[in-house]
């Protein structure tokens, strides 16, 4: 099992192997999407890119999908709800950044965050 860090909300998640991150996120009550985007997403069809993150390290999970390449999320930055664990050997720690694709330059305030 990998450990998952949600840096924003401050919460670790025991994970396996494939979990998909978007899912992990959302069953351990994480939020994913900054402002409008908290109601206007695609559920995690991948067409949007709200839920955007920071994952490290960016090795540890399944190469992007044609989704991800499509809306630029390679390396660090990756779409939760089609990003998965390649194993359960590194552990990952993830960041949702500020704006309403998470494109921003500083993490998302939330409780996990100091400042404002």
């Amino acid at each position: 099992m990998a450990n998952v860090t949600f840096v924003n909300a401050g919460k670790t998640v025991r994970v396996g192997p494939l979990s998909n991150l978007r899912r992990v996120a959302l069953g351990a009550g994480i939020p994913l999407y900054n402002g409008l985007a908290k109601a206007i997403n695609c559920r995690g069809a991948g067409t949007c890119g709200t839920c955007r993150v920071k994952v490290e390290p960016a090795d540890a999970l399944t190469p992007p999908t044609p989704l991800e390449k499509l809306r630029g999320c390679t390396g660090p930055m990756r779409l939760a709800c089609q990003a998965q664990l390649a194993s359960d050997r590194h552990d990952l720690v993830v960041t949702k950044m500020e704006g309403f694709s998470g494109k921003g330059t500083r993490p998302q305030p939330g409780p996990g965050i100091q400042g404002s």
